[in-house]
């Protein structure tokens, strides 16, 4: 894991540096640059393999070839071998060296069998080509914008928007991303938050002509969803499940540090711990919980008992909430999630004790198991509205689900909109005119860029669609995003077996009729990886904070208007009300 930079043009050691400074945290470990007349590269660097000599950049051979590497290639190993049967010399042990080799060997297609999740700059000498890259779900990061200097065109990049903005770059915001942000709390564009600046798209490669100052982007992988087998058994999809994630947790084990792993007491990351469990794999597992009835760390330690972890928990109390200017300064982009603030706290916690932890993302994605997933909103709006009302009442008195949530969808005609536009509401929090209102200026159609994603994925069923789309945005940009950026404020490394490539593939062949609430991966859990079913057939939890109870501490530290945050005390008003936090101080860091 590290943080890289670079430019075209003139070197400027001034400049580079002011970069790799502001990633430090991204690589406490070395720091590494190259310069020519054409290009600087720099990296910040976290040793997770072969801790002497693979600091960077790597080149190849002859020297022609240079790169810049932030992630994990898992199957560094075999192409290693593969490439020196075909006669390429190594000087490390270290997975990134493969790329070199490999760009020798196929050019731009190297992606093609790099598994694992990375950010590269490779810049080739004698094409006069700079290539950046991002891995195929986006778990790594990658910012870069374009600029004329003297006649020419340049480009500029780093890991970090906050380094790309941390030397002579005029901030400005981005008020379309800002718009945007404020309707699902996340930035789901390829804009960023700051005008000017793009981020690399997962799956995408850019290459820069030097000569010419062309920039050249492409999709090399796109998640296909329609290749389902229809014709698959029950016992031939658990074991399709259970071949593909051992496999994909086995090679998520390659390190020479310290490795972990993140027990929530949920399906995904109890599957994960029991899969290492059964490979022999004595690591340590760590879990947060909170001193209120809805913690999880119960559920954790029967499963760390079961499998005879050696577990440790963690327990987070309203005082982190004071930490909220330091846990935002660590974003890139604003990111509303409240799951930001556990994450944070257990990154710094699990960093004292390993360098590297596996953790459960992706499970809901693979297995529908978020509730958008179910149709029971769609169930509640089909029933005569003289019959919702008094309905929610009754809700409310027992104290019984999100009523709030019903009485915003409510005030939104949810059941009069088309499936698009239904989706597309399901992962809004603030509407169009709340938007407005809030920016003080006429609001873009934000729900546009959910809507033609789903328009464009029509011939899916409905719950693929819903899939892709989470695939696309909520987990790039606003999961895999938190998860990069909250544990890399320790620099702690996070792995995510459920989001490998060739898993994620094999999962999308499994029909439907299995995959609903997550019942495959549950009953894989019980029946395949010998989980207690008091664990994991249970009421889904989910790795956030009380915010509810919470509230009062969190407006005590950062205080925003009320006015079109919260039409209550309901958790989504108070989700929303965190998001305009999150937003308040990420400005003020920014533009400080």
């Amino acid at each position: 894991m590290c943080g890289i930079a670079g430019f075209t043009g003139p070197p400027d050691r001034e400049l580079l540096k002011c970069y790799l400074d502001k990633m430090i945290h991204r690589g406490p470990d070395s720091e590494g640059t190259y310069e020519d007349a054409a290009v600087s590269l720099g990296v910040r660097r976290l040793r997770v393999i072969d801790l002497v000599r693979g600091d960077q950049p790597i080149h190849n051979e002859a020297g022609d070839v240079w790169v810049v590497f932030n992630g994990e290639i898992y199957n560094y190993k075999e192409l290693r071998e593969q490439l020196v049967q075909r006669g390429h010399k190594f000087y490390t042990t270290s997975d990134t060296e493969t790329i070199v080799h490999l760009y020798e060997e196929k050019a731009e297609a190297l992606v093609d069998d790099l598994r694992g999740f990375f950010a590269f700059a490779l810049y080739d000498m004698k094409k006069q080509t700079l290539i950046l890259a991002r891995d195929r779900v986006g778990k790594k990061p990658l910012y870069y914008y374009t600029r004329h200097d003297g006649g020419e065109t340049v480009l500029r990049f780093a890991s970090s928007l906050r380094a790309l903005i941390s030397a002579d770059f005029e901030v400005r915001l981005n008020q379309r991303a800002v718009a945007h942000y404020l309707t699902y709390l996340y930035n789901p564009l390829e804009e960023s938050m700051v005008e000017g600046i793009r981020r690399l798209l997962p799956g995408h490669m850019l290459t820069f002509d030097l000569k010419s100052g062309e920039v050249r982007g492409r999709r090399f992988w796109e998640l296909n969803l329609s290749a389902v087998d229809s014709s698959m058994s029950e016992e031939a999809a658990l074991s399709l499940l259970e071949s593909s994630l051992n496999e994909a947790v086995k090679l998520r084990l390659s390190a020479d540090v310290p490795v972990g792993a993140f027990l929530s007491g949920g399906v995904d990351s109890s599957v994960v711990c029991a899969s290492l469990s059964m490979m022999g794999a004595k690591l340590k597992t760590f879990a947060l919980g909170f001193d209120s009835p809805g913690s999880e760390t119960g559920f954790a330690a029967l499963v760390a008992s079961n499998l005879d972890l050696d577990h440790r928990e963690f327990i987070l109390s309203p005082d982190i909430l004071r930490s909220m200017p330091e846990i935002v300064s660590s974003l890139d982009e604003p990111i509303g999630d409240p799951s930001i603030v556990p994450t944070w706290f257990l990154s710094k916690k699990v960093k004292e004790h390993v360098t590297v932890a596996l953790t459960g993302e992706g499970g809901d994605e693979n297995f529908f198991g978020y509730p958008w997933f179910n149709g029971g909103m769609n169930r509640y709006f089909k029933l005569p509205s003289l019959i919702r009302t008094p309905a929610r009442a009754v809700l409310r008195t027992a104290g019984v689900g999100d009523v709030g949530a019903l009485e915003w969808y409510e005030r939104n005609q949810y059941g009069s909109l088309r499936f698009e536009q239904q989706v597309a509401l399901r992962f809004a929090h603030f509407t169009r005119g709340e938007v407005s209102a809030i920016l003080g200026a006429p609001c873009p159609d934000t729900r546009k860029v959910f809507e033609d994603t789903l328009v464009a994925q029509s011939g899916l069923p409905p719950q693929r669609r819903i899939a892709r789309l989470g695939f696309e945005q909520q987990l790039a940009n606003d999961f895999l995003a938190k998860d990069d950026q909250m544990s890399m404020a320790s620099s702690l490394e996070l792995r995510s077996p459920m989001l490998d490539f060739r898993f994620v593939e094999a999962v999308a062949r499994i029909p439907d009729s299995y995959k609903r609430g997550k019942w495959l991966l549950k009953k894989a859990a019980v029946e395949r990886y010998l989980l207690p079913k008091r664990a994991i057939y249970r009421k889904k939890g989910g790795f956030t904070i009380p915010l509810s109870e919470w509230s009062k501490d969190l407006h005590e530290t950062v205080d925003v208007p009320l006015t079109v945050s919260q039409h209550g005390n309901d958790y989504r008003s108070v989700v929303r009300y965190f998001g305009l936090a999150v937003l308040k101080l990420w400005k003020q860091s920014v533009l400080a």
